[in-house]
């Protein structure tokens, strides 16, 4: 297994942190591409890890650069947001040349993982109240709509921060969410993106590999 980069994923990503904010990142590792020619078992994502740097709490997710592919082919938002984010911690030419791919092939493939996403933050304002600091799963849910409406209507992927605690409210999600049905239905974005591209991408990352090995 070779690491290729680590991004931040987490609040830092949307300017959204406080000094007790812990740090979420994603870490892309490449597996060998004449295992998978061999037909051998490869790790499409191993299991999260959670430690402390420097007083800091890390979650930690990782998953398999094809896998990554994958899921951006699909439109998932976490994918979209592990390759774009403004915040990389170890960086490689492919994280760089995939973030623009994903730029040129944006869909409204992703509506569907940026709803779930929001839907799921806003259910958590009463389902995670208990161990949530007040406002947060409210402004989570925000900004990942406002995130799926820049996507969708103006073809940009852009980081804004929600507003501050006290103004995001129950009835102001419920209405951004109506508010990303209404650019689902008006985007000008295709269906899916195109694959070809992604799909080119990988079969270069597996050739280069295997011929840096020989």
């Amino acid at each position: 297994m070779k690491t290729l980069f680590i991004t931040n994923v987490g609040s830092h990503m949307w300017s959204m942190q406080t000094p007790q904010s812990d740090l979420d990142l994603m870490l892309v590792y490449q597996e060998s591409a004449r295992d998978i020619l061999e037909g051998k078992t490869i790790h499409k994502t191993k299991p999260d890890r959670s430690f402390e740097r420097e007083g800091v709490i890390i979650d930690q997710k990782e998953q398999e650069i094809g896998h990554l592919v994958n899921k951006l082919i699909d439109g998932n938002v976490n994918a979209i947001w592990t390759v774009c984010t403004p915040l990389v911690i170890e960086d490689h030419p492919y994280r760089k040349e995939l973030c623009e791919i994903t730029k040129q092939n944006l869909s409204k493939a992703s509506y569907a993982s940026i709803k779930g996403m929001a839907i799921s933050q806003f259910k958590d304002h009463i389902k995670r109240a208990d161990v949530m600091p007040e406002g947060k799963a409210l402004n989570s849910a925000w900004r990942t709509c406002v995130f799926g409406q820049m996507l969708l209507l103006s073809k940009k992927i852009e980081f804004k921060p929600a507003p501050s605690n006290d103004v995001v409210t129950v009835e102001d999600v419920e209405w951004i969410l109506k508010g990303l049905d209404y650019t689902y239905e008006n985007s000008s974005l295709p269906e899916q993106p195109n694959e070809k591209p992604f799909r080119d991408f990988l079969f270069k990352v597996r050739i280069d590999e295997l011929t840096q090995r020989e």
